[in-house]
């Protein structure tokens, strides 16, 4: 990016979450955006000695401990987003929990794509007053890559090994359990990323489409229709209502399978092939992740294509449930 045409000029957008919370007198924290994001801006600045005079606009369209995120919240985000002139900013950073971060960044690659600037997505592990607190380390490197000018949507964050990563927005996955690190296919070490080092497409997620077309603008009212649900031994289906239900997204296991043994009865209700024809009584749209109809190597798998289930495959379970959500909202 051409130093001289850079805009100096960054859109934080305060979510809520860790990153933007305080602890209270009873030593638990709470969300307090208004207080900690002049902080943190303040923090970042002392850290990136080339970038003191970068300016730094806030808007806060919803402001909630990420745990509290709802489809509600995504639509007034969105909406807010819709009345941002993005040519006036060199890039956007998102500050969100770390909870449901990995929700929240394939909504916001879907929705901004082709923006033709860099949106960045940031969470902190800890409140910022916490010396454990890696909030402060990925807000400066958001704004190192920022003024890379490399166009899409990512997440940075750094993990428990010290080392800072950048992610494809959408391919980001949800913390395992006990964890506080955060994985995807092709996240990328950039803990020694130099300010004025241009890596371009080498970057996951980069993208430099017509912002025409980003979705964005169709102006869609996020709906939450879609049943998504996981297998685990003993599941009952029989315990799923469908009223309301526009789609239904099912897990399976890394076999691409599920239970549809029915040998113990006919309506055998621990048996996938149950909701699958509830579904198809009901027109209710049954998808199967993860799942390609020529890769599949089991016995088990066949009966669930045979029934009507659609196979999809590529991205993970949250991209595509965030996939499916658009498609079937307003």
């Amino acid at each position: 990016m051409d130093v001289g045409k850079r805009k100096n000029k960054i859109l934080v957008v305060t979510t809520g979450g860790t990153i933007c919370s305080t602890a209270g007198a009873d030593g638990l924290n709470d969300v307090n955006s208004s207080g900690t994001v002049p902080v943190l801006v303040n923090m970042t600045k002392e850290c990136l000695d080339g970038y003191r005079d970068v300016v730094y606009d806030t808007i806060s369209p919803i402001d909630t401990l990420s745990e509290n995120m709802t489809v509600e919240h995504w639509n007034k985000l969105l909406e807010a987003l819709r009345t941002v002139e993005f040519s006036l900013y060199d890039g956007v950073i998102i500050l969100h929990g770390s909870d449901t971060l990995h929700m929240t960044s394939p909504l916001m690659s879907y929705m901004m794509q082709g923006l033709g600037l860099p949106v960045v997505m940031i969470a902190a592990n800890r409140i910022l007053t916490d010396p454990k607190s890696n909030g402060v380390n990925n807000m400066t490197y958001a704004v190192r890559f920022i003024m890379q000018g490399v166009p899409g949507v990512y997440v940075i964050y750094r993990n428990t090994d010290w080392i800072t990563y950048l992610h494809d927005a959408l391919e980001l996955e949800q913390c395992g359990d006990y964890s506080e690190d955060f994985f995807s296919r092709s996240m990328m070490d950039i803990s020694g990323m130099e300010d004025e080092k241009v890596v371009g497409a080498e970057y996951p997620g980069s993208y430099s489409g017509d912002s025409k077309k980003a979705l964005l603008y169709e102006k869609k009212k996020l709906t939450n229709s879609i049943l998504y649900i996981k297998p685990y031994v003993g599941i009952n289906y029989d315990l799923f209502t469908l009223q309301g239900v526009k789609a239904v997204l099912h897990g399976l296991y890394h076999s691409s399978t599920a239970r549809t043994d029915t040998d113990v009865e006919e309506k055998d209700s621990s048996s996938i092939l149950s909701l699958i024809d509830r579904c198809d009584e009901a027109e209710i749209p049954f998808y199967i992740h993860p799942c390609e109809r020529e890769s599949v190597r089991y016995s088990s798998s066949v009966p669930m294509l045979e029934r009507g289930a659609i196979p999809i495959s590529g991205h993970t379970w949250n991209a595509t449930l965030i996939e499916l959500m658009i498609k079937y909202s307003e």
